[in-house]
């Protein structure tokens, strides 16, 4: 491919220099997206994170006084990954039960 025979690299539009602060601007306009997602969530995850401390501090209690079947309300899913099932085999309840080593967790 060949250039016209009127055409004059002087002339071609010099978008390079402009390239940074476009994209500055667009990082500055995410960061902010991202900030005001964050602080408009923060009191549903902190008051998630109450709550999973509180059924970690019953598991935790109820294991340490010798029960090894467990049955702990669950709270509801997040980002896809669900918690504590009805089903004692369910695979989120035996990891759960794994790792808090006792016989089993059931929600309910």
């Amino acid at each position: 491919l060949r250039a016209p025979a009127n055409h004059n690299p002087q002339n071609s539009p010099k978008l390079l220099p402009v390239a940074p602060y476009i994209l500055l601007t667009l990082a500055i306009v995410l960061a902010f997206a991202l900030v005001t997602n964050f602080v408009k969530a923060l009191p549903t995850l902190t008051d998630y994170a109450r709550r999973w401390d509180a059924r970690d501090a019953v598991i935790r209690a109820e294991s340490a006084a010798g029960k090894r079947d467990l049955v702990i309300p669950g709270l509801e899913s997040r980002y896809g990954l669900p918690d504590l099932q009805l089903e004692k085999e369910d695979w989120v309840n035996t990891c759960t039960a794994d790792y808090y080593r006792v016989n089993s967790i059931t929600g309910k």
